[in-house]
């Protein structure tokens, strides 16, 4: 069944021509599908899917959203700028998980800007939102010590459940 499923996915994303067709593979109800589509968008370099797969970073199925933060990446590696018009909805959407992919997404592409991004997001009264700002200082931010103390006065102040995740972390280094 899995096999049939994989074949059926790699035969859909293969039959995508443009944007307009890897769109409405974005929107399938089927993950994979979406997943797939995510690839194929950044491999393309589809910019046109920008805000489709910004979107993506929220959505239900995790490689889906993994898949649509490379893809982004990708686009916005080949397109300097493309994401300009995004950072505001970006930095002020609703959902926590749009919010905490920003410091991934700006820490690989322009890590300067990104770093008063991630001090604010240490102090979110989001929990998922501190623990991406976090990861981003423990990864992108090693060697700055301002934004090291910064964390370091964060996790004092921290919920159990955010240290626990912040150590389970720590462990898989």
């Amino acid at each position: 069944v899995r096999h049939a499923l994989e074949r059926r996915r790699d035969a859909a994303a293969a039959r995508a021509r443009g944007p307009e067709d890897l769109r409405s593979l974005l929107n399938s109800p089927d993950g994979d599908l979406r997943a797939e589509a995510a690839l194929q968008a950044g491999k393309r370099k589809e910019r046109a899917l920008l805000a489709d797969l910004l979107a993506r970073f929220d959505d239900d199925v995790g490689v889906v959203t993994q898949n649509a933060d490379y893809a982004a990446f990708q686009i916005a590696k080949a397109y300097p700028g493309a994401l300009d018009a995004h950072q505001a909805g970006l930095l002020g959407a609703e959902s926590p998980f749009v919010r905490g992919k920003v410091f991934n997404l700006y820490g690989d592409l322009d890590v300067a800007r990104a770093r008063a991004w991630v001090l604010a997001g240490l102090s979110s009264p989001d929990e998922y939102v501190r623990l991406r700002a976090h990861m981003a200082v423990s990864y992108y931010y090693a060697n700055d010590a301002a934004l090291q103390a910064a964390a370091a006065k964060a996790r004092r102040t921290a919920s159990g459940g955010l240290l626990a995740a912040l150590e389970r972390l720590k462990k898989r280094r």
